[in-house]
């Protein structure tokens, strides 16, 4: 399976926030919930936020498609490389 993506006429990014691109006549937004937001998309679509998640959500034509949410299982020695590392 082959998919050709295309270069954007416009791409701009905010760092920590989101994405903004453009190609031809579709727009594409990717970022935080808050990034989403002042681009004054409706959110109300999307499941409340997730405690411990990082959201990453998506949005073409001002239709938002959904939210990716990331998450990180802390490991079982993180306390102590914490601690080391106050220590140095």
């Amino acid at each position: 399976m082959s998919l050709t993506i295309p270069e954007p006429d416009h791409f701009a990014s905010t760092p920590g926030k989101g994405i903004r691109c453009t190609g031809g006549a579709t727009t594409i937004v990717v970022g935080s919930r808050s990034f989403l937001e002042k681009e004054t998309m409706d959110l109300t679509t999307l499941p409340a936020p997730r405690a411990g998640s990082t959201e990453v959500c998506v949005a073409v034509d001002r239709r938002v498609l959904g939210v990716i949410l990331i998450e990180d299982e802390l490991r079982a020695n993180a306390a102590n490389v914490v601690a080391e590392l106050h220590c140095m």
